[in-house]
């Protein structure tokens, strides 16, 4: 009997310990190769001081142009000692939650008196579903590049509140699942199961022609059912949150690249302006705010002397003009505030590094720096 009885025991530790270690190991891999794949991404588009300098003054960073205090915004989210401190947390529950699981297993396959055989099946099961949850949302939110430390503390509440919430599940089930109940919704996965709720509300609103004209995926062509749910956990549910919105903070928080972020931006600032007339811009070849831009800097406006262009006379502003359905002279005032949005000038600043070369937009395609046109 000694022999069996150690050899269980060493199994149980071992498994206890690998059990222990799975999520802080996927939370360490997360930060030392993610994350810096990802601050990388940030370095190479504000490569270029301009854009640096234009983005603290918008969002007030008082990094004076420096690369550094630009990647601060990202490190505020994605901090390596929240990070430490929500792995320790997470780690010191799974493993109390660890030891009452197989302390109560060993007892019971034993037949001696463990120091947890007193616990009842339903709290052990319910924390055997936390468990399970714990290391589902640890891979969902790793694979899919979203987990911040805030997520960290989640996991550890899962554990504390499992087994309350377990036995709330065994009042409402029969007398033979009251373990299985325990189980089952502390494993349940609520915040995917929302999300497969709220893309089927979109589609049906869509399909219905409800859907609220302000929404995303109404004013930006593209945007998925999934990253139209994902912004809206974030509290980016219109053109006008997306078009105002940190892009770096975002991009900690959603998982989303930073240029992708960017060339929907581009496009929320067109419907800012443009209104239900985005479409008909965008069917004229101006598709985002960056090409209206460049556009009002051909044919209105000339950026080296600063002086306006007699657009009156030109035949391109008066197709465009038919085109969105906007009175001629009312055309180049809607051009304007476009060209002289800081949000716009900032995606400027980010395409064009250097003059005649720009980095390419996601939506338009690599670009050249606008030369003026002379006036038709």
């Amino acid at each position: 009997m000694v022999l069996p009885m150690t050899t269980m025991w060493a199994v149980l530790i071992s498994t206890g310990i690998l059990a222990c270690l799975f999520v802080p190991f996927l939370v360490a891999r997360y930060v030392t190769r993610t994350i810096p794949k990802r601050l990388a991404e940030i370095e190479a588009v504000f490569s270029d001081a301009n854009s640096r300098r234009v983005y603290d003054l918008i969002f007030e960073t008082g990094s004076q142009g420096e690369k550094s205090p630009v990647d601060k915004r990202f490190k505020a989210i994605h901090n390596r000692g929240s990070y430490l401190r929500g792995t320790l947390l997470v780690l010191a529950v799974t493993a109390l939650a660890t030891i009452v699981i197989l302390s109560w297993l060993q007892g019971k396959i034993s037949g001696l008196d463990a120091a947890f055989a007193a616990v009842s099946t339903e709290a052990v099961l319910a924390l055997a579903g936390a468990y399970v949850w714990s290391v589902y949302e640890a891979i969902s939110r790793t694979r899919s590049e979203e987990m911040t430390p805030d997520d960290l503390y989640e996991l550890a509440l899962r554990f504390l509140t499992a087994v309350p919430i377990g036995y709330v599940a065994t009042l409402l089930s029969i007398d033979s699942a009251d373990g299985a109940a325990a189980f089952v919704v502390s494993a349940f996965p609520l915040r995917d199961v929302k999300r497969m709720f709220q893309e089927r509300l979109l589609k049906r609103a869509e399909a219905q022609g409800t859907e609220d004209r302000d929404s995303l995926t109404a004013t930006i062509p593209g945007l998925s059912y999934s990253a139209r749910t994902r912004l809206g956990e974030l509290g980016i549910n219109t053109y006008l949150d997306l078009a105002y919105s940190d892009p770096i903070e975002l991009m900690a928080q959603s998982g989303f690249s930073l240029r992708q972020l960017l060339s929907w931006t581009d496009k929320a600032l067109l419907a800012v302006y443009a209104g239900d007339r985005a479409p008909k811009f965008a069917a004229a070849g101006l598709p985002c705010a960056l090409d209206v831009k460049e556009f009002y800097q051909d044919h209105c406006f000339d950026g080296d002397s600063g002086e306006l262009k007699d657009w009156s006379r030109c035949p391109v502003m008066a197709e465009l003009a038919s085109a969105v359905g906007i009175a001629l002279p009312l055309l180049p005032e809607t051009l304007c505030r476009v060209y002289w949005d800081p949000h716009v000038r900032l995606l400027d600043a980010l395409w064009y590094v250097e003059p005649g070369v720009g980095l390419g937009c996601q939506v338009c395609g690599p670009r050249e720096s606008p030369q003026p046109q002379p006036v038709g």
